[in-house]
């Protein structure tokens, strides 16, 4: 079941639903002043957001909830997240506005479960 919702709203949905496993897939933080693209997140997704997200992963692990979230590989998400897995994966980007800026970029998959 894919499920579009606020992410405030999780702690209370899996209860719900009895959901037992949340792909979270925020927009990325940015990590530097050229990527802050966020406009499909219908306006900002500041460090804010960001700190209440990992607070509502750390709620979701606390009521046994599995969960995997997607995010950009800098200094602040793994802050956020350290005391998770964090994995870092390579990811193929074709849109920049810099020629150059193409190619493979870093990523935080950052789970709860081993």
């Amino acid at each position: 079941e894919i499920v579009r919702a606020d992410f405030r709203e999780l702690p209370d949905l899996v209860a719900r639903r009895r959901i037992g496993f949340v792909y979270l897939d925020p927009p990325y933080h940015p990590v530097s002043l050229s990527s802050s693209f966020n406009a499909y997140s219908g306006g900002q997704f500041p460090a804010r957001a960001q700190i209440e997200l990992a607070e509502v992963c750390r709620d979701l692990d606390r009521k046994g909830v599995r969960w995997l979230l997607s995010n950009s590989d800098c200094p602040f998400i793994r802050d956020l997240y350290r005391d998770f897995d964090l994995h870092e994966v390579r990811a193929a980007r074709a849109i920049n506005c810099k020629g150059d800026g193409r190619g493979q970029v870093g990523e935080l998959a950052v789970r709860n479960f081993a």
